[in-house]
């Protein structure tokens, strides 16, 4: 039997959870993947109920966050800027804003 959107979300889920974890532990720094995963993963729970871990999502969160701690608050991962990069970064800030009322995420837009 094919198994239903749900249980596919909840497996993607899982598995960009547990390629955060392991990237998150070695200090890669990569706004655009975890930017991707924040938005992912929040929006994924609101498809199927499932929470992915608080500590995760702080983690990338906050990698975020400091990845775009500079005057124009772009993301740097690799002393360059790319939009794609950037792209990527604002729709998991807007993304914990809204879903999480994360107001330093909804600051940190209102500098761009």
């Amino acid at each position: 039997m094919e198994p239903t959107l749900t249980e596919r979300v909840e497996r993607g889920m899982a598995s960009v959870s547990r390629w955060c974890e392991k990237r998150l532990a070695e200090g890669v720094r990569d706004g655009h993947n975890y930017g991707r995963a924040v938005d992912a993963l929040l929006k994924g729970q609101q498809v199927c109920d499932a929470a992915p871990a608080a500590e995760l999502v702080d983690g990338l969160r906050d990698m975020l966050l400091d990845l775009t701690d500079n005057p124009l608050a772009f993301s740097r991962d690799h002393e360059v800027i790319d939009p794609h990069d950037l792209r990527e970064t604002l729709q998991a800030l807007t993304e914990l804003s809204y879903t999480r009322g994360d107001e330093a995420c909804r600051q940190r837009l209102d500098t761009l």
